[in-house]
């Protein structure tokens, strides 16, 4: 039987719920959590037994990797638009992974308490078995 993986992204009340809906499924497992609360996201990531990735876009991509396995091929931008710091704020990626699946990440990190990450994972025998 396939176990599928799972990350969650976003610590916050409905994460718990995700959470405990994943290891109460036979196939699934709770692979890792990351929010912008990283208590929060350390608390739930002990109390089911898994990773815990930190807010920011480096972790997105230790997350899939982790989901989907070693990256094929890469294509992404950063720019630093909304702090005046040394360090970009905004990324965007394009991932093909070695199993020809398609990942892309987007992480906006302009405002502290309004930061917003999302990551869509695609795989191509999902798609063509619909």
């Amino acid at each position: 039987m396939r176990i599928w993986k799972f990350g969650i992204v976003g610590a916050g009340l409905i994460a718990d719920f995700h959470a405990k809906s994943i290891q109460n499924l036979e196939n699934a497992s709770l692979i890792g959590i990351c929010g912008s609360n990283t208590d929060k996201a350390r608390r739930l990531a002990e109390k089911y037994n898994c990773k815990t990735f930190e807010n920011q876009a480096i972790h997105m991509i230790d997350l899939l990797q982790h989901l989907m396995g070693p990256v094929d091929s890469l294509q992404a931008y950063t720019a630093t638009l909304g702090h005046s710091i040394e360090v970009e704020d905004t990324g965007v990626a394009v991932l093909r992974f070695r199993n020809n699946a398609l990942g892309v990440i987007t992480v906006l990190l302009h405002r502290f308490r309004d930061s917003f990450a999302v990551l869509k994972l695609l795989e191509q025998k999902e798609l063509l078995s619909r």
